[in-house]
């Protein structure tokens, strides 16, 4: 799987992301892409304490049983991604967590605002995790609690920090998975 493939199958999203970014961009909710370079500091921190906690335990796991330990087929799945691909993750907060937001705001004291907002984020975890099963069902059912911390957290820091965040998120993972396939350093 090279770039190429993947913004094949993935530019409507990316497009779609763009858009929304763009409409919200040009609105009264402008201040939601807003990015907190205190809050991505501190995000960015904890990267590296949990990238370091991924590559002790894998360093741990090789030195009591003398080998790697056997990954899972999805970390060989994932370890195909491209790098550059991890940069355009911001259409999922984009799509995903800014309508959540949006819709919030626009329902604020509407006698409808509590149900319609839980079907609407339910909904929107349904989708989210489906579109992830390729990871498995697990982690899928685990990912779509994304969604409300994706919103909650764009709210309170900005999905500009958020998207930022998450990209990074994924940059680091991708970067562990491929050192870990690779047997360490």
């Amino acid at each position: 799987m090279n770039i190429t493939e993947i913004a094949k199958q993935m530019w409507p999203c990316w497009a779609l992301g763009a858009i929304i970014l763009h409409q919200v961009w040009n609105s009264k909710n402008k201040d939601l892409l807003r990015i907190q370079p205190d809050s991505l500091k501190k995000w960015i921190g904890f990267l590296f304490l949990i990238t370091a906690l991924r590559v002790m335990a894998f360093d741990i796991y090789i030195l009591l049983k003398g080998s790697a330990p056997p990954l899972h087929k999805l970390a060989s799945t994932i370890s195909q991604i491209p790098i550059l691909a991890t940069f355009t993750t911001f259409w999922e907060d984009a799509c995903h967590g800014l309508p959540l937001v949006l819709l919030r705001r626009w329902m604020v004291g509407k006698w409808f605002s509590k149900p319609l907002n839980i079907l609407a984020t339910l909904a929107i975890m349904l989708s989210f995790g489906s579109g992830h099963t390729y990871q498995g069902i697990i982690p899928a059912l685990m990912l779509t609690m994304y969604i409300p911390i994706s919103a909650k957290l764009g709210e309170k820091h900005g999905f500009g920090t958020v998207m930022i965040g998450h990209s990074l998120y994924d940059f680091f993972t991708l970067l562990t998975v491929k050192w870990m396939l690779l047997g360490g350093l």
